[in-house]
C-alpha cells in the first residue's frame, strides 16, 4: 500500500477516535425513493448462493413500508427446512440497539441519566465512579470485554449466573481511562441488561418483549437461551465442506450483548420505526445517534457504496447479521445469515449498488484521462496509480494489490472500502489533477505521469 494509504487510511482511523460527536441528519422519510429493480436485487443474492457465500434471510424497507424479501438455503440442514423470510436467527451483537433502546427509553422516563456513573449499581468495577450510562452505550468506558479471556470458552456453551459474570467483570482493571479512547467490549452491555433489570424489576427477556416487540407488532423478535427449531428457528452451519452444525453459545452468556431472536423483516421493520420518529423522542434520537469516536448510543456509523447507514453489525456462532438506515433515502436493509462462509460487506454494498441502480458505466474515453500516476501537491511521496480493465477504473496498490472502482458520476470514482471509510477520487475535467477525499480529509493530487 503506498503510504499516502497507509497514512491517511490510518489518519481517518485515528481521528475517528477524537473527533467531536457528529448526528445524523434526521428528514428519514425521503420522497425520492429509487424504483425497485427487484430482479436485479434476486440477481446479486442468487450469485452470492450459487458460490456458497450466502445462506439466510434478507429484507428491504423503504419509508415505512416492506418492499422486498428474500431467503436461501437452509434454517435446518439435518430436516432439510428451507429458510424463509420469515425464518428467526440469532442477531449477534444488534442485540446491542435493543439494549440501548431500553435503557434511553428509561432516560426518557426519568428513570435514569446517561451521565449517572457505574457506582451507583456495581461500585466493584475499576473506575465505577468516572464510567457513566453514555460510555457504556457507546464502547468509551474501559471496562475489558469478558468474552475475549480464556475462561469464557468454556462458559460459553456451558453457561453462567449473572453472579459469575458480575465477579468475573469485577474482577478487570480498567483498560484505559474512561471517556479517553473506544475498544469495543461486550462488558458494557451485560452490565446495561443488570441495571435494567434492576431499574424496571424485570427480566431483559420481559422488557424485550413489553417495551419493544410487543408496542411496535415485532411477532419474531424476543430474548432466549436456547435454540428452538419448533418455532421457526435456524440453526448455524460451518459450510465448507457440506454442512456442520455449529456449537450453540447459551443465551446466559449473551443477554443484552447479544441474545435476540429475530427475523429480517422484523429488523427493517424496527429501524424503520426508529429513523420515523416512532419510538424515541427526536431530541433523544440525536443523542442516539451521536458519534463519539466510532460509535453512538449502541448504534455504529457505516458507509457502504458512498452511502451513510446508521445500524450495528452482530455475530455468534456462526450466525452473521447486519441491520442499516440509510436516512438520506428512508431505506433500511437487514440480512441474516447462518453460515460460515459470509461476505456480508460485500452483499451489503451489491444490494446498495443494484438498489440505488449504481451501475452507471464511464465511457472509455473518460477513463483514458485519468489512467497514470498522481501525486500529492505537499507531500511529493504520496502516490496514487490508476489503470483501465476490464472496462473500469482500477486503483493500483502498492504496485500490486488492483481495485477496481465505482463509477458515481461526472468525473468521480469511489474506492468502497468494507472496513474503513470509503475515499472518493474527484478528478478535474482535464485529468491533470485529482481530489481524494475520506470523510473530512480532502488532498489535491497533481498528475505526474
Amino acid at each position: 500500500m503506498s503510504k499516502l494509504f497507509a497514512a491517511l487510511c490510518f489518519t481517518m482511523f485515528i481521528s475517528s477516535c477524537t473527533q467531536a460527536p457528529t448526528t445524523a441528519t434526521q428528514g428519514v422519510n425521503s420522497p425520492a425513493a429509487p424504483k425497485l429493480e427487484k430482479s436485479a436485487l434476486d440477481n446479486v443474492l442468487n450469485r452470492y448462493k450459487d458460490s456458497q457465500h450466502f445462506m439466510g434471510s434478507v429484507a428491504i424497507y423503504q419509508s415505512g413500508k416492506p418492499v422486498y424479501s428474500y431467503a436461501s438455503g437452509y434454517s435446518n440442514v439435518e430436516n432439510n427446512t428451507l429458510s424463509t423470510p420469515e425464518t428467526r436467527y440469532r442477531i449477534g451483537s444488534i442485540t446491542k440497539s435493543f439494549t440501548a433502546l431500553l435503557i434511553l427509553m428509561a432516560y426518557e422516563e426519568g428513570k435514569i441519566t446517561l451521565d449517572q456513573t457505574l457506582d451507583l449499581f456495581y461500585p466493584e468495577i475499576a473506575n465505577a465512579n468516572k464510567i457513566t450510562i453514555a460510555m457504556l452505550l457507546n464502547h468509551s468506558s474501559g471496562v475489558k470485554n469478558y468474552s475475549s479471556v480464556p475462561a469464557m470458552q468454556t462458559m460459553m456453551y456451558s453457561g453462567v449466573s449473572k453472579q459469575e459474570l458480575v465477579s468475573l467483570i469485577g474482577n478487570f482493571d480498567s483498560e484505559f481511562e474512561p471517556g479517553t479512547q473506544e475498544r469495543y467490549s461486550n462488558s458494557n452491555y451485560i452490565l446495561l441488561t443488570f441495571i435494567l433489570e434492576r431499574l424496571y424489576q424485570a427480566t431483559y427477556a420481559q422488557l424485550i418483549s413489553e417495551k419493544i416487540a410487543t408496542p411496535l407488532g415485532l411477532k419474531d423478535t424476543y430474548y432466549a437461551q436456547k435454540i428452538d427449531v419448533e418455532k421457526g428457528e435456524a440453526y448455524s452451519y460451518i459450510n465448507e465442506n457440506g454442512y456442520e452444525k455449529a456449537m450453540e453459545a447459551d443465551g446466559s452468556v449473551m443477554l443484552g450483548a447479544g441474545g435476540v431472536i429475530s427475523t429480517t423483516l422484523d429488523l427493517a421493520k424496527l429501524f424503520d420505526a426508529l429513523f420515523a420518529g416512532n419510538i424515541l423522542k427526536a431530541s433523544t434520537l440525536d443523542k442516539m445517534l451521536a458519534i463519539n469516536y466510532s460509535f453512538g448510543l449502541g448504534v455504529q456509523k457505516l458507509t457502504y457504496g458512498g452511502k451513510v447507514s446508521y445500524g450495528h453489525r452482530g455475530h455468534v456462532d456462526e450466525f452473521h447479521s447486519v441491520v442499516l438506515h440509510i436516512p438520506e433515502q428512508g431505506m433500511t436493509l437487514a440480512i441474516l445469515e447462518n453460515g460460515s462462509f459470509s461476505e456480508l460487506p460485500d452483499i451489503v454494498k451489491d444490494i446498495y449498488y443494484a438498489y440505488f441502480s449504481m451501475d452507471e458505466k464511464a465511457s472509455l474515453a473518460l477513463l483514458n484521462k485519468f489512467t497514470g500516476r498522481f501525486q500529492e501537491a505537499t507531500d511529493p511521496e504520496h502516490m496514487v496509480e490508476f489503470k483501465i480493465k476490464d472496462a473500469q477504473l482500477i486503483l493500483v496498490i502498492g504496485g500490486e494489490f488492483e481495485e477496481p472502482l465505482l463509477y458515481t458520476g461526472g468525473t468521480d470514482f469511489l474506492f468502497d472500502q468494507s472496513y474503513s471509510p470509503a475515499i472518493t477520487f474527484a478528478f478535474k475535467d482535464d485529468g491533470q489533477s485529482l481530489i481524494f477525499k475520506q470523510e473530512k480529509v480532502e488532498v489535491v493530487m497533481n498528475r505526474i505521469q
